[in-house]
């Protein structure tokens, strides 16, 4: 493209040349443009789309096929010795069958529940994450030690089992920011180790979960001493376990809730 450098000689007409010579247009259709406004933004805007692109995030998503949750579970339950069998595997392959991720902020994905109580749960949920966090060339960084609780009627509990589930990552306000603290009244159960289980089905999405572009995540359905979340968040080469405060507003991160698959 032919270079501008003084905008009182010559511009204009350079600019008008190139508009004929490369885009083709006619002197009428030149003139049309230069002489309406609104034609003149339709141009400009197509133009700065074209100079700047929207990022790589925020057009694509990348989550684990859903015909391939089954194995990538089994898998790490026969390594961590969790019991599940082959017919509980042959259940949730018939629930997953015929599901998709709706979108970038609509995954499919499964509750895992272990037995054998929530500290169990936790531990194997935050080994599977070191695990992945590591295999995708991150450091690990986990800022608190003990247990969380369930948030009041969030609790799993009984047998293992395993069951498709959709989530949803739309309660994310870039601007304003989201507050868990306002978001736990509107629902009776929230997600909770489904959010840490998602980042380890779907360890690819660690890349773009910058709170820019994809969001942070919180698990709402876990808290810590009732007034704090945790949080989950990459940050360049580091991924990190944290909690905050649940009467924060933040921007970053989407408050997961549960959708209807």
């Amino acid at each position: 493209m032919t270079r501008f450098y003084d905008v009182n000689h010559g511009k204009v007409l350079q600019f008008e040349r190139l508009l004929v010579d490369e885009a083709n247009m006619t002197a009428e259709e030149l003139e049309a443009v230069l002489c309406d406004p609104k034609l003149a933004h339709v141009m400009l805007s197509a133009l700065r789309e074209q100079l700047n692109p929207p990022p790589a995030a925020a057009t694509q998503y990348s989550y684990t096929p859903t015909g391939e949750l089954v194995s990538r579970i089994m898998a790490r339950s026969q390594l961590r010795d969790w019991g599940f069998t082959t017919k509980q595997a042959d259940t949730l392959g018939a629930q997953l069958e015929g599901l998709n991720h709706a979108g970038p902020l609509s995954p499919v994905s499964v509750r895992i529940w272990r037995g054998r109580g929530l500290a169990y749960n936790w531990a194997e949920s935050m080994a599977w994450l070191e695990d992945e966090v590591k295999a995708q060339g991150l450091e690990y960084c986990k800022y608190f030690n003990g247990v969380p609780t369930f948030y009041e009627g969030s609790e799993i509990k009984g047998k293992p089992s395993l069951t498709a589930i959709g989530l949803d990552l739309t309660p994310w306000n870039r601007q304003d920011g989201v507050v868990p603290s306002e978001e736990w009244p509107k629902l009776k159960s929230w997600p909770s180790l489904e959010v840490p289980d998602l980042i380890c089905l779907n360890p690819q999405i660690m890349h773009i979960m910058d709170g820019e572009n994809f969001p942070h995540l919180m698990s709402p359905g876990l808290a810590i001493d009732s007034v704090r979340v945790p949080r989950f968040t990459r940050d360049a080469g580091r991924f990190y376990v944290r909690h905050h405060w649940a009467d924060d507003a933040w921007c970053s991160y989407a408050i997961v809730r549960p959708r209807e698959l």
